[in-house]
């Protein structure tokens, strides 16, 4: 069935339909924070607020404003800001003893995930230490979500140039933060 019919229908008469939509989109959404995350169990929780959050502001979803898509990283991208900036990720520590097991299963897919999140964990947090809010929302989209430029000017609302722009700015500003401190 076609995503607006769908919606439609979500809306109209049948919430069960909704389920469609998860199907559609959670392994993309699922993937896009977990590359901000690093966790497993924190990104299926947060894919769970998501998309519950994406069915209570289903009715304000506007198509001719951005695809579904587009619509549904937006979101996902505030819960990950909004989770990367809480206690509960600055509190977060190193649990050998559940790594020490992970490893003794598989250690060559242990250590490449372990390179994988600590990379992933440290460009997070040179994009929050940084980059501006904007600039890193952009980058976010950008990086995880891999929005095109046009898909993400028509999110932040502001021209294609403007969106070239602030991802060339970041990435030398990142560039340079690679090799030391980041100064504003």
């Amino acid at each position: 069935m076609e995503l607006e019919k769908v919606i439609q229908v979500v809306l109209t008469t049948n919430k069960q339909a909704y389920e469609q939509i998860i199907k559609r989109y959670y392994s993309s959404i699922y993937y896009y924070v977990y590359q901000q995350v690093g966790d497993v169990e924190v990104s299926k929780e947060l894919c769970q607020d998501i998309f519950f959050e994406a069915y209570r502001s289903l009715k304000r979803y506007n198509s001719k404003k951005a695809s579904f898509q587009t619509w549904l990283y937006k979101i996902a991208n505030y819960r990950c800001i909004d989770y990367l900036r809480s206690k509960a990720y600055q509190q977060r520590t190193f649990d050998g003893e559940d790594e020490l097991k992970t490893l003794s299963e598989s250690s060559d897919d242990a250590l490449t995930r372990l390179i994988k999140e600590e990379k992933a964990q440290k460009i997070n947090q040179l994009m929050r230490t940084c980059l501006k809010p904007k600039y890193e929302r952009i980058m976010r989209y950008y990086f995880y979500a891999d929005l095109s430029p046009q898909e993400i000017a028509i999110l932040e609302k502001t021209s294609v140039k403007t969106i070239y722009t602030i991802i060339k700015r970041s990435l030398e500003k990142l560039k340079i933060a690679l090799g030391g401190d980041c100064h504003e």
